[in-house]
């Protein structure tokens, strides 16, 4: 628009001198066409006022609202992620908290039933094997009393014999035997 002013000033220079050529300088600073150059740039201002006003600052308006909204729509999404994401991390914590009370509660209730079956089991292992000992010690106590028994026959056998070598009398395991019992009671 200033290029257009200037050539519309420079003509009308031409136009006023008599078309003929005349070497002022700069159009610019030319006194004669100031009035013109202030008619131009008090038009050619009002446009580029209006044009700005009504065109471009509007639509500069639009485009910073928009991004605004979608910065604070951006930033009002991060606000209920980050909710939803700190409910469902309490959640799970929750979660993990239950579950851990859960376990330590089966572990507790399995161990006390490990433990009573292992006490039922070993009260039942240590009944029949006191019942194995009275039985041991029942038949031991007839082996050694049929031992004793034997003893007695085989001492007054054995006794009898010794007799009948030594002295060459004959002596029955009969008549013995109250020998036997006598050395044995002492």
């Amino acid at each position: 628009m200033a290029i257009l002013t200037a050539l519309a000033a420079a003509a009308e220079s031409a136009a006023a001198h008599g078309g003929a050529e005349h070497k002022v300088g700069l159009p610019q600073l030319a006194t004669g066409t100031f009035a013109g150059q202030l008619f131009w740039l008090a038009i050619t201002f009002a446009v580029l006022f209006l044009v700005l006003s009504y065109v471009v600052i509007p639509r500069i308006q639009g485009v910073l609202a928009a991004r605004q909204g979608r910065i604070k729509g951006d930033l009002d999404a991060a606000a209920m992620a980050k909710g939803r994401a700190d409910a469902a991390l309490k959640a799970y914590e929750t979660a993990v908290d239950d579950a851990r009370t859960r376990g330590r509660k089966l572990a507790d209730e399995t161990r006390a039933a490990v433990k009573a079956e292992t006490d039922a089991k070993r009260a039942e292992a240590e009944a029949k094997l006191a019942g194995d000992i009275a039985a041991a010690e029942a038949r031991i106590a007839q082996l050694k009393a049929t031992a004793l028994a034997n003893v007695k026959s085989i001492a007054a056998d054995t006794a009898a014999e010794i007799v009948t070598r030594l002295s060459g009398d004959t002596i029955t395991s009969a008549d013995a035997a109250p020998a036997v019992d006598a050395a044995l009671a002492r």
